[in-house]
């Protein structure tokens, strides 16, 4: 995947994932620092990333080293939230996981755990949806 579709696919999450509202829900902080990381190995100004956030310069660099500390450190919480938003730029969430949408309501055990459940229904990653449709 080259720069510019790079990009491209993370300004796609930010706008379908409403990744630039002013929320300040621990998740959501979460995904933005990941994609606000990503931006910036692509070599964007902090003041361009924090425009397709709506946020500012500094709030885009304290989130980067926010990011790498967690990544340095092993952040095992933050790594699984972030899995899904790796796993569509590196173009594995198009490899469909045996994914079983009961199964997984029935494990839930969070509030984040059913978002995630949520976005993978948006995104078709469940056997029994996909082989319903057709």
């Amino acid at each position: 995947m080259n720069k510019n579709d790079k990009i491209k696919a993370i300004k796609h999450i930010i706008q379908r994932d409403q990744l630039d509202v002013t929320s300040r829900h621990q998740v959501l902080t979460m995904r933005r620092r990941y994609l606000m990381a990503e931006l910036r190995g692509l070599n964007l100004p902090f003041h361009a990333i924090g425009e397709y956030f709506n946020r500012g310069h500094a709030t885009v660099m304290h989130n980067i080293k926010l990011h790498n500390w967690s990544i340095e450190s092993g952040d095992l919480y933050y790594i699984t939230v972030i899995q899904d938003d790796i796993d569509e730029l590196q173009g594995n969430a198009h490899v469909k996981k045996m994914r079983f949408l009961r199964d997984e309501i029935l494990k839930c055990k969070s509030y984040n755990q059913l978002k995630a459940i949520k976005r993978r229904v948006l995104r078709n990653e469940y056997e029994e949806l996909m082989s319903s449709d057709a």
